[in-house]
């Protein structure tokens, strides 16, 4: 069994998610950038035992546009722990977040 056969409806939906996301990212970097280290800051100060893991996006942050974007995608246990800890909220409107939840959700029937 492949790993995103094995993914739970939640994991299988946060790709989704960061697949929004990663198209955002991409139109505007400096804006997404800037939101994710903002977040990640208030991230750190509110949940100090999730400090490795953070400090794994602190890393990913500073990637090339095109190496980050990798590291989101994956359905492996890494990205997929990454991704549950992610510091992209806010990155998405609601009408993309909308979009999205539709898609998922058909694609799941």
């Amino acid at each position: 069994m492949s790993d995103a056969q094995s993914l739970t409806r939640d994991q299988r939906r946060s790709i989704a998610y960061n697949h929004a996301v990663v198209e955002v990212l991409r139109r505007d970097p400096e804006r997404v950038l800037a939101v994710a280290r903002q977040n990640l800051r208030r991230l750190k100060e509110m949940h100090p035992h999730a400090t490795p893991i953070l400090r794994v996006w602190e890393r990913a942050l500073t990637l090339p546009l095109d190496e980050l974007t990798e590291r989101m995608l994956p359905a492996d246990a890494e990205a997929c722990e990454m991704r549950h800890a992610s510091p992209f909220a806010g990155v998405l409107d609601a009408a993309t977040r909308t979009r999205v939840i539709r898609e998922f959700q058909a694609a799941e029937r």
